[in-house]
């Protein structure tokens, strides 16, 4: 009896405690502080880091789609923006969005430029950018950033005539497109070289993977490509390769449902999709053909929901653990670090 009339006297004191409106105030001041702190995400130390701000796909659930941001030394560039890659930059740290160099677009799917629009925004309007946010990709990226500064030229001007030029300066709002072929190299100075080659996604052409080579470190980045042999010397010499990925199983899984739904429209969508993309196995065989010393899976399809993959996983990359050493199946918030000076992978999560 004793002990039940304890517990019932602290939880009165506790409830008071925190009916008090003056420590509900401080509570919600501590929450909104913590909300907008600019949190230190990269590693200080020189290196060459891969940050996973969307590891899904069209199909599939609030996790986002496809976005990496890349920090070699003191440059930072994204590869690829799909839908709710910069929210979650923007919830991790928005200085993860500071001083940002350029956007690199593999190709031209909605899923790879959905968020073009809200990261020229935040880069412009709260972030100290100096210059007009410039934009790489294949043949049609001017149609893309032209669209976009069309459809955001309203937004843009009010932001200026409510905010002026401190804030919302036009000579600095807006994107600038540079056209680039496979072959083609994108920046180059003493420390890093960043170059782009053809991948295989047709019908969707030209489509670009990406290398980066910073000091003595690589990264390779796939972009989406379905499996082919010329692959192999484009990811030679890296120590990461991030490889985009679809399950055959999932999908055969989804297809079933669809037919038993007569989705015919969904499942024509999920027939198709297969043709274009790489298996987690044909992935293997390239990065071991290449020497790659770690892969990391990105561009989940189907994206399947946080909270089962522990169950999802098994099956969609069955087979994986017996034919590479050195994987990751990556999610929002996967952090891949590579030391220069070092031969170190460093591999976390942020989340």
């Amino acid at each position: 009896m004793k002990k039940i009339l304890i517990t019932i006297f602290v939880f009165i004191i506790t409830f008071g405690i925190f009916s008090s409106s003056y420590v509900q105030s401080n509570i919600l001041n501590v929450l909104i502080k913590s909300g907008i702190e600019n949190n230190q995400i990269f590693p200080e130390e020189d290196a060459l880091s891969v940050l996973v701000c969307g590891s899904g796909s069209p199909l599939g659930t609030a996790v986002a789609q496809t976005c990496l941001l890349v920090k070699a030394g003191d440059k930072k560039y994204v590869v690829d923006i799909g839908n709710g890659s910069v929210n979650n930059l923007m919830t991790w740290s928005s200085d993860l969005l500071e001083d940002i160099n350029g956007v690199l677009i593999t190709h031209l799917h909605s899923d790879h430029i959905a968020d073009l629009g809200d990261l020229n925004l935040v880069t412009w309007v709260t972030r100290d950018r100096k210059q007009q946010l410039e934009v790489f990709g294949p043949e049609g990226i001017n149609d893309v950033v032209s669209g976009y500064n069309l459809a955001f030229s309203r937004d843009s001007n009010f932001r200026y005539l409510h905010h002026g030029n401190q804030i919302a300066d036009p000579l600095t709002g807006g994107m600038t497109a540079k056209e680039i072929e496979d072959g083609s190299v994108i920046f180059e100075d003493d420390n890093l070289k960043i170059s782009a080659f053809k991948v295989f996604h047709e019908p969707i052409e030209p489509a670009l993977g990406y290398k980066f080579e910073y000091k003595d470190r690589v990264l390779v980045i796939s972009g989406d490509t379905r499996y082919d042999s010329e692959l192999i010397k484009s990811f030679k010499g890296a120590d990461v390769l991030f490889c985009e990925v679809i399950s055959p199983d999932i999908v055969d899984r989804f297809i079933k449902v669809a037919e038993q739904q007569n989705d015919a429209k969904l499942k024509k969508i999920l027939v198709d999709i297969l043709d274009y993309h790489i298996s987690p196995l044909d992935a293997v065989d390239l990065a071991n053909e290449a020497g790659v010393r770690h892969l990391v899976y990105y561009h989940l399809t189907p994206t399947l929901p946080t909270e089962i993959r522990f169950l999802s996983d098994k099956f969609f990359f069955a087979g994986v653990d017996e034919a590479i050493e050195n994987w990751t199946a990556s999610t929002d918030g996967t952090m891949v670090v590579l030391p220069s000076n070092s031969k170190e992978i460093l591999i976390s999560e942020i989340n």
